[in-house]
């Protein structure tokens, strides 16, 4: 069933059969067989979603192991 309605979602916005997707991720498959109509908004029309509100947290987190990176880890390492 998932199958077949991964095959028809993906041809349906493509008049060549050859132009539509070729793989799917396991998180392709598994939306499709929740929700076809998320699926398609997903994957197929590519509507922009929300960020989520942890995104501005996990930013801040890896901008500042970055810069830890940059200015006193490697700076010691290369200093030994």
């Amino acid at each position: 069933m998932i199958v077949m309605s991964y095959l028809h979602l993906m041809t349906a916005n493509h008049t060549d059969v050859r132009s539509a997707p070729k793989a799917a991720s396991y998180s392709q498959l598994s939306t499709l067989a929740e929700c076809a109509k998320r699926y398609e908004l997903s994957y197929i029309a590519r509507v922009p979603r929300r960020p989520g509100v942890w995104f501005p947290a996990g930013t801040a987190v890896h901008a500042t192991i970055q810069r830890y990176l940059i200015e006193v880890a490697v700076p010691r390492e290369q200093a030994a």
